[in-house]
């Protein structure tokens, strides 16, 4: 066999392997999709102007809903510019562009993250259109995706309310569908639109137990941040009944099940919305997201899109001065709204960020630790104990009066546990008017107040066993404080059952009280006042300089409600920031300041001496004695 006979057989078995995918792939559809460019952009179709480079990528991931084994034979096909025997359609311009050869990976979770004005309905709008078409384009969706031919499949919408389903997204596609390709194929009515070939198209709410059944490939979660979280239903309802199906969570966990029980390889959960604040659901989705795409990479069924400020994906919009006036009036909600930069709060409290960092001074380790033992108690019930690690350079100062806090709603995971002392006073001078109008110079003096530590006790339903809060940790806490030499004048509690606690620290001569930060806000209005003028020191937990912590983010999420309490948002805590406040607020009623220098009290190292006059507290050397008087708690 000569070369020339071995080169015409090799082209005669590529003709034929080509006939014989032209051939198989004739009976699959029933006409060539065009290309995305094509289907938005051409008069026969939408007819709408192109998309952004954004929301073009967007929608080419949507769409991806063919099997992953039919991708490879249309891309051979398409490069060659030809299916064989298919039918074009009414447009056959689009091939002069690769289309189906440039690859793109296949993802079940689409998440969107993008600001106000973006087109997230429009992008919506067109991949729903654009799923239709694809499917209407197969010659049978049904044998496809080996389903009963009676069966129908569904493309869903899921908008929080009936007017955003309606105005925003479900009457502007049902106008589409009535021109065009669609004309013949599809029968809009009201809240469905019904294609040719058992294919429905739902405007849905947020019920999700009613959308349970549908046999959905497509599932459109728009604006997931505008629906209730589940721990804000469950708070609205006392936090009892079942899971609630109306949340965000109950809404996902539908579109998912229902998605994956039915088109388990290409089906399209795609979430879209801009953040309301910082830590919601879009901003959880896009951080699961792009954690699962660092792992897996190529193999990750994710496909995540921003966060990207509005005129980032939407080039018609220049810039943050088109909603200038929107930034003037609340300028923390216009830059959620418009750049998917969330404030933790949707009405700050504290909105100087700057004055709030200020106050905090970093430590190479945490003044107090609190770590977690089991103890057997009378030999068969074991029980959970708080073990104490203090660092070195935290000791009693000699002058300092301290004031301790504890935030105790055990009926939570975590509760708060603060100390703070006035360290320092400084004169201000502030211009007053008399009865007369007349101006004056009124000088006062100002507390510095020093924050000793904060801290929190937290539960553990999954530790064996079940490791719960105990209100006596916090007493006990003041107790070992004090014989390490500690002056605890004042120990506050929040109202929750701290009846008992508060009786024995009074027989030890405390001052206790009950002090609420949910029924006054004059804590949270001194330790504002502290932060604002550098006034208050905190220590900063040992964490890298770019990362945040517990107490900061609960500072910078509380909201002032509209009956002007002081909140935190639903999916957040304020039980550290509850206790700093409190412990802040009971400093400066105390009073007291550090002696100059900053020497350390009585306390030393342990040196233990047995006094034949009367009993010292544990770790008290005698001969230290002269340095100040034993506090009046002895």
């Amino acid at each position: 066999m000569t070369d020339s006979d071995f080169a015409r057989l090799l082209r005669q078995a590529a003709d034929d392997q080509h006939h014989m995918m032209s051939t198989d792939l004739a009976s699959i559809f029933s006409e060539e999709p065009v290309s995305l460019h094509c289907f938005v952009q051409d008069a026969k179709f939408l007819g709408n102007p192109p998309l952004s480079p954004v929301q073009y990528e967007a929608v080419r991931y949507i769409e991806r809903i063919y099997l992953p084994d039919l991708y490879p034979r249309m891309a051979e096909l398409d490069a060659k510019k030809k299916f064989g025997t298919l039918h074009v359609g009414p447009v056959s311009t689009w091939r002069d562009e690769p289309y189906w050869s440039i690859p793109y990976r296949m993802t079940n979770f689409i998440t969107l993250q993008w600001g106000k004005g973006s087109g997230k309905d429009h992008v919506a709008r067109v991949a729903c259109m654009r799923i239709a078409y694809l499917l209407l384009c197969l010659d049978s969706p049904q044998h496809y995706y080996g389903m009963p031919e009676q069966d129908t499949i569904h493309l869903l919408n899921v908008a929080s309310n009936s007017h955003q389903a309606r105005d925003a997204f479900f009457t502007p596609m049902t106008k589409a569908v009535r021109t065009g390709w669609f004309k013949h194929r599809a029968d809009p009515k009201q809240n469905v639109i019904d294609y040719d070939k058992n294919i429905v198209s739902i405007s849905g709410h947020s019920d999700a137990e009613s959308q349970e059944g549908l046999n959905l490939l497509l599932a459109v979660a728009d604006e997931i941040d505008a629906f209730r979280s589940k721990k804000e239903v469950l708070a609205r309802r006392g936090n009892a009944g079942r899971e609630p199906t109306k949340s965000a969570e109950g809404i996902l966990n539908m579109m998912r099940s229902s998605g994956i029980t039915r088109f388990p390889k290409v089906f399209k959960n795609v979430r879209i919305s801009f953040p309301r604040y910082l830590g919601s659901t879009i901003q959880r989705l896009t951080s699961e997201a792009k954690k699962d795409i660092k792992i897996h990479r190529n193999a990750s069924r994710h496909y995540v899109s921003g966060p990207l400020a509005t005129w980032e994906v939407n080039p018609r919009h220049a810039g943050p001065e088109d909603f200038a006036q929107e930034y003037t009036d609340d300028p923390v909600m216009a830059k959620a709204k418009y750049e998917c930069q969330p404030s933790r709060a949707v009405n700050p409290y504290f909105r100087n960020v700057l004055a709030v960092d200020s106050a905090f001074q970093p430590r190479s380790r945490a003044p107090v630790e609190v770590h977690y033992r089991v103890e057997d108690h009378d030999g068969d019930r074991p029980v959970w104990i708080p073990e104490y690690v203090f660092a070195d350079d935290f000791f009693p100062v000699r002058g300092a009066v301290y004031a301790m806090h504890g935030d105790l709603a055990v009926t939570g995971d975590r509760a708060g546990i603060a100390m703070a002392h006035v360290a320092d006073y400084s004169e201000h001078e502030t211009v007053a008017e008399d009865e007369d109008g007349a101006t004056h110079v009124v000088r006062e003096v100002r507390p510095h107040v020093k924050v000793d530590f904060v801290i929190s006790f937290t539960s553990d339903a999954a530790a064996d066993p079940p490791r719960e809060i105990q209100i006596r940790w916090a007493r006990q806490l003041a107790f070992e404080l004090i014989r390490r030499g500690f002056n605890i004048r004042r120990f506050t509690f929040d109202v929750f059952q701290s009846t008992d606690s508060m009786q024995i620290l009074e027989s030890k001569g405390i001052e206790c009280a009950r002090v609420s930060t949910d029924t006054s806000e004059d804590p949270y209005r001194s330790l504002r006042d502290l932060m604002y003028e550098g006034r208050l020191c905190i220590p900063r937990p040992p964490v890298a300089a770019d990362r945040s912590f517990l107490l900061r983010d609960e500072l910078l999420s509380l909201t002032r409600m509209p009956n002007g309490k002081i909140d935190h948002p639903v999916d957040g805590s304020k039980d550290e920031s509850d206790a700093l406040a409190c412990a802040c607020f009971g400093a400066v009623i105390l009073g007291g300041r550090e002696e100059e220098g900053g020497a350390r009290a009585v306390y030393t190292e342990p040196d233990f001496t047995v006094s034949q006059v009367f009993e010292l507290p544990l770790g008290m050397n005698p001969a230290k004695l002269w340095e100040r008087q034993l506090p009046s708690v002895w």
